[in-house]
């Protein structure tokens, strides 16, 4: 998925254009909000694997965080 960059942060966005996100729970379970925890959790872990983490316990810290953040529908 790539990196994660300031301007895909998108709470930060409305944020600095003086609005808000109407309902956080909503926008969390959105396609949207989804994707950016995915992409989260993947910039953490590899920021946790650069840090000096072994790749596989990155992963499974990738996953685990995905899977609590991001639910199956």
């Amino acid at each position: 998925m790539g990196n994660v960059h300031a301007f895909d942060v998108p709470g930060l966005g409305v944020h600095l254009r003086g609005g808000a996100i109407e309902d956080p729970a909503a926008w969390q379970v959105s396609d949207d909000g989804r994707e950016f925890m995915t992409r989260s959790s993947e910039a953490w872990g590899a920021a946790h694997e650069a840090s000096g983490a072994p790749a596989d316990v990155a992963a499974a810290a990738v996953r685990a965080t995905t899977g609590f953040h991001v639910p199956e529908k």
